[in-house]
């Protein structure tokens, strides 16, 4: 039998921590795979329907900015809507085929998702803007002039 060397002093206890260190280590991994899926299905799946799209938020002095992942949706499939310190964002697509044509084959069929973030940040609705290029919808919410940080000068006696 090979043993790992080990030069804390453990001896035949070892094993036994490494055991608890490997069982760690995977349900870390399966974890990060259902918070990254939604599902407990394999790393990277997301359910056809329903699924949520990943966010991510950055918060500057000015504005927050919100980017989400709608790969297939054209912008008219994407409504956005803030009220009361709440962001939404719903989407639906149709599969569809265009006027005149009859589907062969489909392997892609409707799919839609409605995602709502509370901000912690008083932002000023009126002037929020979405954009959509390649699949990443941008938000861009200014923030309030009360919610903005500012400098307070010291002054010395």
């Amino acid at each position: 039998m090979l043993m790992r060397w080990n030069n804390h002093g453990f001896g035949g206890f070892a094993p036994g921590f490494w055991a608890v260190n490997d069982l760690q280590r995977d349900l870390g991994r399966l974890f990060q795979s259902f918070d990254d899926s939604r599902t407990f299905a394999a790393p990277g799946w997301q359910a056809a329907a329903g699924a949520e799209p990943k966010l991510k938020v950055s918060d500057t002095a000015d504005e927050l900015r919100v980017y989400a992942e709608v790969p297939g949706f054209r912008a008219e499939d994407i409504q956005v809507s803030f009220d009361d310190g709440v962001l939404e964002i719903r989407a639906q697509r149709s599969d569809a085929a265009p006027e005149g044509y009859v589907a062969q084959r489909r392997e892609r069929g409707s799919s839609s998702f409605s995602r709502r973030l509370t901000l912690q940040v008083r932002v000023d609705g009126e002037k929020i803007e979405a954009e959509l290029k390649n699949g990443i919808l941008e938000l861009r919410l200014p923030k309030q002039a009360e919610a903005r940080p500012r400098s307070i000068a010291v002054k010395a006696t």
